[in-house]
């Protein structure tokens, strides 16, 4: 890791102005390793000016974000966010540090822009976007699928507006449903999930036999599959057919 920093000091010793900019090469963030960042920050007025640069990261080496914006009283310690960020082959697999991975774990990447705004121990999110060849793997189900098409999020939750799921075996689906939180924490899923296509069933299990497991095989079915509940006690409903 490599990080150059520029400052300067301004105004009057009741009303200082400080401004830093910067640049870092190799920072390593969840996995992955960003190539480039750019940072140029501006203190005046007890509020903060951010200009924040990520780049070079992800499978394509293409990822990219870009936030703008203010972050005010900071002299009380009760920070409030007002910031916009873009982001751009953004890693999935960063968010696996607020997931469960006894829920799912995701690969992949996606386009979203969202502001952020609230406290900044909880802060309010809102924006969208959308997943591109993206991998959840579900560990209770012993299940991996490529996902693709547009999300919504909200200050307490993800919405998910019309995902085509595909198993990689041939069998696809189509998902909607919503992800709420609060705080980031206390995951409360209502997914539904619906297999139309008779000649392309959807694998939903694919559990090999242990001791340790409740129940275990495998299955392809198709119709509908509700998930809902919280993180720890998800309830799981199917009205399906198997393909077997």
């Amino acid at each position: 890791e490599n990080i150059s920093l520029y400052g300067n000091l301004g105004g009057t010793l009741k009303n200082p102005t400080v401004s830093m900019s910067g640049v870092g090469e190799g920072i390593s963030y969840g996995g992955e390793t960003i190539a480039k960042s750019e940072f140029e920050i501006t203190y005046s007025g007890d509020e903060m000016k951010v200009d924040l640069d990520f780049s070079g990261f992800g499978d394509s080496g293409n990822g990219k974000i870009i936030t703008r914006g203010k972050i005010k009283n900071i002299l009380s310690g009760d920070y409030t966010l007002d910031l916009m960020s873009a982001m751009t082959d953004l890693p999935l697999s960063w968010t696996n540090t607020i997931l469960d991975e006894k829920m799912a774990k995701l690969g992949g990447e996606l386009d979203a822009a969202i502001t952020i705004k609230g406290k900044l121990s909880s802060p309010a999110l809102l924006g969208g976007g959308t997943l591109k060849n993206a991998l959840v793997a579900i560990a209770y189900l012993g299940t991996e699928y490529d996902v693709t098409g547009g999300f919504g999020i909200t200050p307490d939750g993800i919405e998910l507006n019309g995902l085509q799921v595909r198993d990689g075996k041939g069998g696809e689906g189509f998902l909607v449903g919503t992800a709420l939180h609060e705080n980031f924490k206390k995951w409360n899923l209502d997914i539904s999930l619906s297999i139309e296509n008779k000649n392309a069933p959807l694998e939903l299990m694919n559990i090999p036999r242990s001791p340790d497991a409740y129940f275990y095989g495998t299955g392809n079915a198709w119709g509908d599959v509700n998930i809902f509940g919280y993180e720890d006690q998800i309830t799981i409903e199917a009205r399906v057919k198997t393909s077997q």
